[in-house]
């Protein structure tokens, strides 16, 4: 198993330092319990629907997960910019994640962030979905969830060798290809937008 780095100081405010703390239970836990929520407010609403249809707009939300995970690495958190500011973003988004790439704080979402993002999205997905958007926002977490234990487990616990690709292509991406390999719980992104990294020739096998 990979040890685990101590967790390197990203803010100097005490408030700040205790938002931005958590671990895997904690991020599992409090998703957990807005799905169940989530969960609970579709059925509230849509009393009506059957199971195949709120599947159908679950696992919608799975993949969307998958697609907006893809956009938000490559375009948002490999942001580059002169100014300070945009460092800075950059680095508290993800910069700190490839200088410490086994800190357990820095793979999972905080449950105080996680909870305004979730609530951003919501008030958009209810915008365009109306009563589907807590089955769907439902499903867009679990994603989430699916890809950050995914992420957990490719930097702090050995490989898997029946999952080992995601290993590997995570791994060319902090290691060999910084502008390839976007997607983490899913390849699919990357062949659909031609940055999957170069195929391993035989020579080098």
């Amino acid at each position: 198993m990979k040890a685990a780095e101590e967790t390197p100081v990203l803010f100097t405010n005490p408030v700040m330092k205790l938002l931005a703390k958590t671990n895997r239970q904690i991020t599992v836990t409090y998703i957990l319990l807005y799905t169940i929520l989530l969960f609970y407010f579709h059925f509230k609403v849509n009393a009506g629907m059957g199971a195949g249809v709120t599947l159908i707009w679950f696992f919608g939300g799975v993949l969307s997960w998958s697609f907006f995970e893809y956009i938000l690495h490559r375009y948002i958190f490999h942001i580059s910019g002169e100014s300070a500011a945009i460092k800075r973003f950059a680095y508290v988004m993800h910069g700190i994640h490839h200088d410490h790439p086994r800190v357990e704080n820095y793979v999972f979402m905080p449950p105080a962030p996680g909870t305004i993002y979730i609530s951003i999205f919501l008030g958009l997905f209810w915008l365009i979905l109306g009563d589907l958007s807590f089955v769907f926002l439902a499903g867009f977490i679990i994603g989430y969830l699916i890809y950050a234990n995914i992420h957990f487990y490719i930097h702090l616990k050995r490989p898997v060798k029946r999952f080992g690709f995601f290993w590997r292509h995570h791994s060319l991406h902090h290691y060999k290809y910084p502008d390839k390999a976007f997607g983490v719980s899913s390849p699919l992104w990357d062949i659909v937008f031609g940055t999957m990294p170069p195929a391993k020739k035989a020579s080098e096998s």
